[in-house]
């Protein structure tokens, strides 16, 4: 990737303030087996190697810092293990459980380079376990698993001093743990309706800097879910919620909050023929003043610097769908 940044004159390009060109490559060989120790018990195991490299070179901007004037490389390989259990009956439904590790190699970004090269940043590392269960039943199917990851070295945000020396580094541990869940019920042979909901409890594990605190960004509760209608004349109604049901932390103090919100959409659609539909999308009708999204902040006094994205208003779209 040819990275280029330049000044921003009132929405024009100016002067080149950054130059660089970065490339990455990365390669997983994977296997995995199961053994069926009875007829409806498997035992599961697997490994996953990687390797990945970090390449930057900068090229000298004139009036920029000389510390883009460099070349840094970076190489990364991990085994990653897992095993598992699945139960499985006479009609298909199952109930797993998994341990898993997982590592994530650091990005260009991450890596924040410097006038000696790459900052020293680590991969992330995580044990996940999880439990749960998968199936069909009548009118019903769903999908629900509960987890809980241990991580090393997440690469979050700090305050940079003497033991960080980059804003993006490697947190101690962390631990994401949590909910999700798909129910889709068919109520009657024209009516369905398709739930999901998520519970996230992300949070520090006794940091230097942030102790037990709250991750910022992800909602605690999020609950999406429409109910869908289809006239055997070939048309159907759809309407839908999006509801982020509890504030989501802005900043890594935890200091500051962004509001939930709830928003309704409206889906419909006709069949003209066996291979041509049109479709109209309605999204957020009541018009919702809304944060989608935010930027996690170091810094409680930074917040109000471009960290919230704001949601979108009001919109329609409608288009023609076409099977060949």
């Amino acid at each position: 990737m040819d990275s280029k940044f330049y000044a921003n004159i009132r929405g024009a390009r100016g002067a080149p303030t950054s130059i660089s060109q970065q490339n990455a490559t990365a390669g997983d060989l994977f296997g995995e087996g199961r053994l069926f120790v009875s007829e409806h018990l498997a035992v599961v195991a697997g490994a996953t190697w990687g390797v990945a490299t970090r390449d930057y070179r900068g090229f000298a901007v004139p009036g920029a810092p000389s510390t883009f004037n460099l070349s840094a490389s970076k190489d990364f390989d991990w085994v990653a293990p897992r095993i598992g259990l699945i139960w499985e009956d006479e009609q298909g439904a199952q109930v797993f459980a998994n341990l898993t590790k997982s590592v994530e190699p650091p990005n260009h970004g991450s890596l924040s380079p410097t006038g000696t090269g790459f900052a020293p940043v680590e991969a992330q590392e995580a044990w996940t376990a999880e439990i749960g269960t998968r199936g069909r039943r009548g009118p019903l199917t769903w999908d629900v698993t509960l987890y809980r990851a241990q991580l090393d070295n997440e690469m979050l945000q700090f305050t940079v001093g003497p033991n960080i020396p980059a804003s993006t580094f490697n947190a101690d541990k962390t631990i994401h743990q949590g909910l999700e869940a798909a129910l889709d019920w068919r109520l009657a042979p024209q009516w369905r309706l398709r739930q999901t909901y998520t519970w996230s409890d992300f949070r520090f594990d006794g940091d230097r800097q942030y102790g037990d605190n709250q991750l910022p960004i992800v909602p605690e509760h999020f609950y999406r879910a429409e109910l869908r209608y289809e006239h055997p004349g070939g048309w159907f109604v759809a309407p839908s919620v999006e509801w982020s049901a509890s504030d989501a932390w802005v900043d890594y103090p935890n200091t500051v909050k962004s509001p939930s919100y709830a928003i309704l959409n409206l889906n419909l659609g006709l069949a003209v023929n066996n291979k041509v539909s049109l479709f109209l999308d309605a999204r957020n009708i009541t018009d919702e003043a809304y944060v989608s999204n935010v930027q996690g902040q170091i810094l409680p006094n930074a917040v109000g610097a471009a960290a919230y994205w704001p949601g979108d208003g009001r919109a329609l779209f409608g288009g023609v769908t076409v099977a060949f």
